[in-house]
């Protein structure tokens, strides 16, 4: 059988395999009623980090953590880790500055960024490598760490700090959890980016665009993040390792400019892919 219709013919079967969409993992005012000693414990963690007695007004859910949410006319929230009532970041938008042109040039704006890194534990920060920094608005900055496995970034664990350019202060900073031990994540794809687009265009009859396929993992898993057009461009994860679809919509990671890691990784098939290939599926 020609390689291309053994390619058509693994890619077909992929799209007969369930799949899932995942959602956002966003969920905002959440009730913490059904757990009085967790609610009681993640309002002191943040009260004690702003020195408040007040109580919050909103719990907010994000990728695993819980955002403490206070009464204010811009917003004033901690991240908590409820796995161990660790302080995972926080937002104070009354640092921000309305107008006024950056004091602090680029390396001074990452060494305040940096005394935030600085605090996280030894055996996560080995994980993680500096991404680089954006301009968010006039006078702010974001800078990012990121996990990465063999080169691999590891989607949404990452630690984002955003710095007032101005003046020099810490707005805002997100740790987000780790969730595999770097022993136990695949990082070799078991279909090629090429495969992975054919599946996306096909599940959603969408037309191909100009992009480059590029690797992220999914926790423990590969997926290839693809764009294609449907009724307008999305972005599709594909598992890497089955052809699932896993994601679909926005790019639903934070990715540093010009990542584009995937393309030289060789594919390493599982039984499971070469029986499809071979027909034996």
């Amino acid at each position: 059988m020609p390689a291309e219709s053994r390619c058509l013919g693994a890619v077909i079967l992929l799209l007969l395999l369930p799949s899932a969409a995942a959602h956002s993992n966003i969920l905002y005012d959440v009730s913490l009623d059904f757990d009085p000693a967790l609610k009681e414990l993640v309002t002191a963690v943040a009260q004690e980090h702003f020195g408040l007695v007040e109580e919050p007004v909103r719990f907010d859910y994000e990728r695993e953590l819980l955002i403490v949410q206070f009464d204010r006319k811009v917003e004033l929230s901690a991240n908590v880790d409820p796995s161990d009532f660790s302080l995972a970041g926080f937002r104070d938008d009354s640092r921000v500055s309305e107008r006024g042109t950056p004091r602090l040039s680029q390396a001074e704006r990452r060494a305040v960024a940096e005394r935030v890194f600085e605090t996280l534990p030894e055996p996560m920060r080995r994980e993680m490598t500096y991404g680089g920094e954006r301009e968010l608005y006039t006078g702010t900055f974001q800078h990012l760490w990121y996990r990465a496995v063999d080169g691999v970034l590891v989607a949404n664990e990452h630690l984002e700090v955003e710095v007032n350019g101005i003046t020099g202060e810490v707005i805002a900073w997100k740790r987000l959890p780790f969730f595999a031990a770097q022993e136990n994540i695949r990082t070799s794809p078991a279909i090629s980016g090429a495969v992975a687009r054919k599946v996306a265009e096909l599940t959603f009859n969408a037309a191909p665009v100009q992009f480059t396929p590029f690797l992220l993992l999914n926790r423990d898993r590969p997926v290839w993040v693809v764009k294609v057009k449907a009724l307008y461009p999305i972005y599709v994860w594909v598992d890497a390792l089955d052809g699932r679809i896993v994601a679909t919509g926005d790019l639903r990671a934070t990715v540093p400019e010009q990542y584009a890691v995937g393309p030289d990784i060789p594919v390493q098939e599982t039984d499971f892919i070469r029986n499809i290939r071979e027909g034996k599926a």
